[in-house]
């Protein structure tokens, strides 16, 4: 579950309530929020459209572990990421069960929204185009650009090439 924050850059609220009819081996679709043990239509940032959600490109390596996760959960489980009685993750029980966990063994002291910033940041740092990048993200491009986009060391390591570059006369 971990993955698909880093990987695919969704809130909390979008993966917790994923199904396994969501993937499709490839992409995420993204159609539900889940708060406080609640399943809700619809994204943080849908407006009542009717094709409301997105969709999300899974990485291979992702893309094989939802697979297995999907094994394991057995076919009458609908959830991608269920509970161990096969329920719908609360906010605050995800938090003290996985995460919190999972933060004290990789000694990382993030949150997953976190890991949706250092998405959207990575993916712009690496040349994919702003309009696919909000489309993916599920915001207007100047928003995603204003929130979600951070510097990164590229741009200092680039610019310190190119002053190594000068000759000073």
């Amino acid at each position: 579950m971990v993955r698909v924050f880093t990987d695919c850059g969704l809130r909390l609220g979008e993966v917790l309530p994923l199904r396994r009819d969501d993937f499709d081996g490839e992409t995420l679709q993204v159609r539900r929020t889940a708060h406080e043990g609640q399943t809700f239509e619809g994204t943080k940032t849908d407006h009542g459209e009717p094709d409301a959600g997105r969709v999300v490109p899974v990485p291979a390596t992702l893309a094989w572990m939802l697979e297995a996760q999907i094994n394991l959960n057995g076919p009458g489980c609908q959830l991608l990421f269920p509970t161990p009685r096969g329920r719908l993750w609360r906010e605050h029980t995800f938090y003290r069960d996985l995460w919190k966990p999972s933060q004290e063994v990789s000694g990382l002291d993030i949150r997953p929204h976190e890991c949706r910033h250092r998405y959207v940041t990575h993916l712009r740092s690496a040349g994919v185009n702003d309009a696919d990048l909000a489309k993916m993200s599920g915001h207007r491009i100047d928003t995603m650009l204003a929130r979600y986009t951070h510097a990164t060391d590229k741009a200092l390591i680039a610019s310190d090439a190119l002053s190594d570059s000068w000759v000073c006369a």
